[in-house]
């Protein structure tokens, strides 16, 4: 799956297996007073580094504008954790 952020930059999606993506979930730690990641930057990243299968070095994660990043990490959670798809099993 390709997406396409409002900056025109496309990105292809990985096919996360569960665990994959149970371990990106984990990875956020959630602060249980604001309900918000402790590490927001550190976790977008991880999470684009894990989700997005990046040939083009334009296209990595240390050459995208934060809002860029905010954007496609938006994208990833709408699409692995709201259920938009359901994660391939891993074996």
């Amino acid at each position: 799956m390709k997406v396409k952020l409002k900056s025109g930059k496309q990105y292809s999606l990985k096919n996360i297996g569960r665990d994959e993506l149970d371990d990106m979930i984990d990875f956020m730690d959630i602060n249980p007073d604001t309900g918000m990641p402790s590490k927001p930057n550190k976790s977008m990243t991880f999470w684009i580094r894990s989700a997005v299968d990046v040939k083009d070095e334009d296209l990595m994660p240390d050459k995208m504008s934060m809002e860029e990043r905010v954007e496609l990490f938006n994208i990833l959670q709408s699409k692995y954790v709201l259920g938009e798809e359901i994660a391939s099993s891993s074996k």
